[in-house]
């Protein structure tokens, strides 16, 4: 799926950012970290840009109701692993 942005990227010699990228917090707890983690982990090995979608929306946010953070979530998206 990244493949084809990263050759363009590559050949144009420009950089790459995900603008938005995220999962849905109805999906399984550890499936969800594990997926950010292997994401936040090519972006790193790709040297691409990334923000997460969004900050504190019930379906994709990192921040609850009362916007206390998930801070596993927090550290995958700060290169904590």
């Amino acid at each position: 799926m990244m493949q084809k942005p990263l050759h363009l990227a590559d050949s144009l010699k420009l950089p790459l950012y995900c603008g938005e990228f995220g999962v849905i917090d109805k999906a399984p707890r550890e499936s969800k970290l594990a997926w950010y983690r292997d994401m936040v982990s090519i972006f790193e090995e790709k040297g691409i840009a990334y923000a997460n979608w969004n900050y504190k929306a019930g379906s994709f946010g990192i921040v609850d109701v009362e916007l206390k953070p998930d801070l596993p979530m927090v550290k995958i998206l700060t290169h904590g692993k």
